[in-house]
């Protein structure tokens, strides 16, 4: 039998592994995250918009869950619309935490990443910045107006 150094492991190749797998479930949590947010911004919208549409048919006389009765007054109290809303809030809480726990989970996504040698924003050692040859926008060269000439006082005599 004989011993190939090819087959043995060393600990750059566990390294390695080891920043790989974290990359590739980095990855996947981004996504997770990024979900996750999309979500949570959908679900707040819709609370929004669930807890504005109440109000609205609060002012109509509708009602559900309150004592207000269109008929007994004109509008409804401050403490109706407590009521109302307190109703919805879970909806709101809810869609926060949903929000929330995307923007952790990207966090730590990329904080996995960046604390295994990774490159968070794309960049890799050695590589080159754009300079600005590179810029698309044409170069604009402002000059500074000349400052006002104040002309000089009449000589005295």
């Amino acid at each position: 039998m004989s011993s190939d150094s090819s087959d043995v492991i060393t600990a750059d190749d566990v390294a390695g592994l080891n920043r790989t797998a974290v990359t590739r479930t980095a990855a996947l949590t981004r996504l997770a995250g990024s979900a996750l947010v999309v979500i949570g911004v959908v679900a707040l919208a819709s609370a929004i918009f669930f807890s504005v549409r109440q109000q609205q048919r609060l002012d109509d006389g509708v009602y559900f869950g309150t004592d207000f009765d269109a008929r007994d007054r004109d509008a409804p109290s401050f403490l109706d619309r407590v009521d109302v809303f307190t109703q919805t809030f879970s909806q709101w809480a809810l869609a926060g935490l949903a929000l929330a726990g995307g923007l952790v989970l990207r966090l730590f996504a990329d904080y996995a990443v960046a604390r295994t040698g990774g490159s968070i924003t794309g960049y890799e050692p050695g590589d080159q910045l754009p300079g600005d040859d590179t810029l698309d926008a044409p170069q604009v060269i402002i000059t500074p107006p000349e400052p006002p000439t104040t002309p000089e006082p009449p000589a005295p005599g």
